[in-house]
């Protein structure tokens, strides 16, 4: 006999994997956690970005911050595990704010989440947006963009979205971030075309 979750099955098996998640990367330590708490925005830290000629993001506070684009290996990290943590979902006041502990209301739950993993090809990314746009019921969804390139115009793409709420995610431990190291190519590493027993 198939055994059917339904919506609100599986949105309680997504926020139980999602704290679980989170209590590995130690988040109730961090000190945005409380501040969070009090906005009701425990889990999402909701808040409404823009980005403009420089990457910019929201505190939980809304006041705007604006960053270029970090340049050395070490700053493309922190500011990947930044918006890794901070997680910010855009069009929130269009479609509604997502659940959290403080406001669980599952009026404003997302019907379906798409989630996209994307590396540095940017035509494709905008195709697939438009091709989105015109799917009927977009509007419920969530839309998480995952990507292993840090870039500015990756983080414009997903903020020009306005048919549904966005975010994206950050693998901190990329090419971009450590070419001459693993993930990347380590100069210590074996060649490619060499045998087992070399």
């Amino acid at each position: 006999m198939q055994r059917r979750f339904g919506r609100v099955g599986t949105i309680l098996i997504v926020a139980l994997l999602l704290l679980i998640t989170l209590d590995i990367w130690g988040y109730w330590e961090r000190p945005q956690f409380a501040e969070s708490l009090l906005n009701g925005n425990i889990t999402w830290l909701l808040t409404d970005c823009v980005s403009e000629a420089a990457l910019v993001e929201c505190s939980p506070d809304n006041k705007r911050l604006s960053h270029s684009l970090p340049s050395s290996a070490v700053s493309v990290s922190r500011q990947a595990d930044q918006f890794n943590t901070e997680q910010f979902v855009t069009n929130q006041k269009l479609f509604g704010r997502l659940p959290s502990p403080t406001e669980p209301s599952l009026f404003s739950s997302p019907d379906a989440v798409f989630l996209v993993q994307v590396h540095n090809r940017f035509e494709n990314l905008r195709a697939l947006i438009e091709s989105l746009s015109r799917v009927r019921g977009i509007e419920k969804a969530l839309l998480i963009f995952s990507t292993d390139f840090f870039s500015g115009e990756f983080v414009s793409l997903i903020h020009a979205i306005s048919f549904s709420r966005a975010t994206y995610i950050y693998f901190p431990h990329n090419n971009q971030v450590f070419p001459d190291l693993f993930p990347g190519r380590d100069p210590r590493d074996c060649e490619a075309n060499v045998s087992v027993q070399q």
